[in-house]
């Protein structure tokens, strides 16, 4: 009886983690990520030295964050966030968690930015 039951989670966790997973390692980075909070931080130096503290999950255990990159036009920055699945179709269900701190690149004379990073946007001012 215990055999059996088993084989039923077994073959119940490989069938429920191949159904949410993407076969092929094509599926989208929003797909496989959420960002749930932005934090800037803003340190008291000179030059002012500013920093973001990301956090959110990952979609399951196959899935790992693989790069982090950032794009500046004046005053708004954007960080975009790439995940990789690494294409097994059994995964552990458990999303991994985020905690990444980017230091924000270029220097910051006075005035308003906007941090963007996915669909949050945060705004600081120096």
């Amino acid at each position: 009886m215990f055999f059996r039951l088993w084989i039923f989670a077994i073959v119940f966790m490989l069938s429920a983690c191949g159904a949410t997973g993407p076969t092929n390692g094509s599926a989208q980075p929003e797909n496989l990520m959420q960002i749930d909070s932005v934090d800037i931080q803003i340190a008291e130096s000179t030059p002012v030295q500013v920093s973001t503290r990301l956090q959110g999950t990952l979609a399951d255990g196959c899935t790992s964050l693989s790069t982090i990159s950032q794009e500046r036009t004046e005053n708004t920055i954007n960080i975009i966030l790439t995940a990789e699945h690494s294409g097994d179709e059994a995964c552990i269900m458990v999303a991994p968690m985020i905690d990444e701190t980017v230091v924000l690149e270029g220097e910051f004379p006075p005035g308003e930015y906007i941090v963007r990073v996915g669909d949050i946007e945060q705004t600081f001012n120096v």
